[in-house]
């Protein structure tokens, strides 16, 4: 129990110190190589005989060019008899050593290698009036322990390696010799190490000092550099570099102390991160989860926890829980904790803490390491577009903190790139079908459908209305039947009604109303595509003569509703449907679709009749010349056989 009462108290700590104030950013790149940052590590004061140490970060020269800036004081260093040192500060290969990477050979790096004179009290003041050629400290670079000048080769190899410039230094005085520049420094300089990688195993460095660049004497005027700005180039896995720092002395407690070291590069920080990196949103009500990693970090760090603010849309979605991961599980389990706010600088946030408890005693003994899931926030869909708009939502993290088991932070970079895209709510439609009915038979019955379709349960629809509307003159409603789509939610209410309506004239007004339960509400929604109702109509008229063209009936629906169940309306596109009816032939007396010895026998049987006689027919005057006779009888005669195409 004391061991979570510990955790809880670290983490509470932690999550109200970052409710109260707004922590810096944090770096903000791809997984991986961080992209250029800079980081200040401070002074490192080193004191004794051998010390030495690097810092954890790993930089990457192939990635972006790399530059340390740091104030060297040498004061501290002794010049009595049977005394000196060495201090040594640059970059060197992951896996090597931390003063003289390499002795005699280059292959691990490269670095500001410190010297001075041999000669006993060289840092005492030089006579008064008498200023002497006394050069105090030396500085260069090196790529191998124990190797000078010779290795400087850019811009070129010089032809005397002794003969430069900005390599001697002198803490006071300045004689005949010697340039004003190089003189008075007190035993402090201020040195930039610029390195670049040429390629994954080879680099180039140049130092300057005081503001000036090194460089060598060819011509033998000494007031003139011509080898300027002189460097090397050196080799080593430039992906995996490391600043490493170190002193070594004899016969007294050397100190020397580096101030304000601040590296800028592309190192490869232990970084947050969200997954997956793509969210596609489901139905309203569903849910998700975000997953939140931390990776690349190394056991070395001491880190028993993390926090990190994620933020995101609050139209779209919610937060319901968060779920502990088992990365910050340091063998004694995880304490959790976490809160959902609207946080003045951040907005919607949800605010989480994960810390691996320690033993009954308050101890860590193990550490987070490499990779591995922080934890999930598990988000409800509340929110989709209705088409064609869309809704884009992305996560990002704010008040990023790792810490290690002396409660310091850690750095790190912060990569959120989830992307949340809401699932559209496509409108539904209601349509007449067939689109296009074709007929050529008077009489004759015929259906059509109406349906809806695309409908997505997120509407929640409960009720359905539609007017259908024709033409009177050439159909006649028959009857109504309901179709199965709204009983999928329940029992359902169908009305009807066929009239001659004032403002829309002949139509079927439709409703289909799902009834809800005895507490007036609805738990099952209709969805998908399928048939609201099927109308049946006759067709009853028809003209003769196949060189007219068809009849048209738009089959048009208005007053079209979808509600749901707060009584809102649902937007909805709608199809109309159209009837053709197509004449018959001439000689088609009957309307039978057909001409044949039926409407021979018609037209003989009022053969040689006028109007206002016993057996006149009007219909079998098939030339309207008032009498019905032979060429009435040839019409017909001729059409023998003919049957219509359109109801065969």
């Amino acid at each position: 129990m004391k061991n979570k009462l510990l955790a809880m108290l670290i983490l509470s700590m932690l999550l109200i110190s970052s409710m109260a104030i707004a922590f810096p950013s944090s770096v903000h790149a791809t997984p991986g190589d961080s992209g250029i940052v800079t980081i200040n590590y401070g002074n490192v004061v080193l004191t004794g005989g051998y010390k030495a140490g690097h810092f954890d970060e790993i930089w990457n020269l192939t990635a972006g060019d790399m530059l340390i800036n740091f104030t060297y004081d040498a004061r501290g260093l002794v010049d009595d008899a049977g005394c000196h040192a060495w201090a040594e500060l640059g970059i060197r290969a992951v896996g090597y050593g931390d003063f003289n990477p390499t002795w005699g050979v280059e292959g691990a790096g490269v670095w500001l290698a410190t010297d001075y004179d041999w000669t006993v009290n060289t840092f005492d003041p030089d006579p008064p009036g008498s200023p002497t050629l006394d050069m105090d400290d030396k500085l260069l670079l090196q790529k191998a322990g124990g190797h000078g000048e010779g290795d400087y080769n850019l811009p070129d190899v010089p032809p005397a390696p002794g003969n430069n410039h900005r390599f001697w230094w002198d803490r006071d005085g300045v004689d005949p010799w010697q340039k004003n520049e190089t003189a008075n420094t007190g035993g402090i300089y201020h040195i930039e190490i610029y390195l670049h990688a040429i390629d994954e195993t080879t680099g180039t460095a140049y130092m300057k000092i005081n503001g000036l660049w090194q460089g060598f004497e060819t011509d033998g005027n000494w007031n003139t550099i011509e080898l300027t700005p002189a460097g090397m180039t050196f080799t080593g896995d430039m992906e995996h570099m490391q600043v490493f720092y170190g002193l070594y002395g004899y016969g007294a407690s050397h100190t020397v102390i580096f101030k304000e070291i601040t590296v800028t590069g592309v190192t490869k920080l232990p970084y947050f991160e969200t997954e997956p990196s793509h969210i596609y949103g489901g139905y309203i009500g569903s849910e998700f989860k975000v997953n939140i990693t931390l990776n690349g970090l190394d056991v070395s760090r001491k880190v028993i926890g993390a926090q990190f603010r994620i933020c995101y849309n609050s139209t779209l979605m919610k937060p319901v829980d968060v779920i502990k991961g088992p990365y910050m599980d340091l063998g004694y389990g995880v304490y959790l904790a976490w809160i959902a706010q609207n946080h003045p600088l951040f907005g919607p946030s949800v605010l989480v803490g994960v810390l691996g408890l320690p033993d009954e005693n308050g101890t860590w003994h193990q550490y987070a390491q490499g990779s591995g899931l922080l934890a999930s926030v598990v988000f409800k869909v509340i929110y989709r577009p209705v088409e064609p708009a869309t809704a884009i939502g992305t996560f990002t993290l704010n008040e990023t903190m790792i810490i290690d088991e002396d409660l310091e932070e850690i750095i790190h970079n912060a990569v959120a790139d989830t992307v949340y895209e809401a699932m559209q709510l496509k409108k539904p439609t209601i349509k007449v079908e067939p689109e296009v009915t074709n007929m050529g038979l008077l009489n004759k019955e015929f259906s059509v459908n109406v349906t809806i379709n695309d409908l997505d349960i997120d509407w929640r629809t409960i009720a359905v209305q539609f007017r259908l509307c024709y033409d009177a003159t050439l159909l006649e409603f028959v009857d109504i039947t309901e179709g199965p789509f709204m009983k999928q939610a329940g029992t359902t209410l169908f009305m009807w009604f066929n009239e001659d309506n004032v403002i829309y004239g002949p139509s079927v007004i439709v409703g289909i109303f799902v009834y809800p339960d005895e507490n007036g509400t609805w738990h099952n929604f209709p969805k998908g595509s399928g048939l609201l109702a099927t109308i049946k109509f006759k067709a009853i008229y028809q003209e003769r003569g196949l060189e007219k063209p068809p009849l048209t009936c738009d089959l048009t629906l208005c007053e079209t509703l979808i509600i749901n169940d707060e009584i809102q309306e649902t937007p909805h596109n709608i199809e109309d449907g159209v009837f053709y009816m197509y004449p018959t032939n001439i000689g088609d007396i009957n309307y039978d679709g057909k001409v044949d010895v039926k409407d021979v026998a018609k037209v003989a049987a009022a053969f040689g009749e006028t109007p206002g006689r016993p057996r006149w027919d009007p219909i079998c005057d098939i030339d309207g010349n008032g009498k019905i006779d032979t060429k009435d009888v040839a019409i017909v005669a001729r059409n023998y056989g003919w049957r219509s195409i359109y109801d065969p």
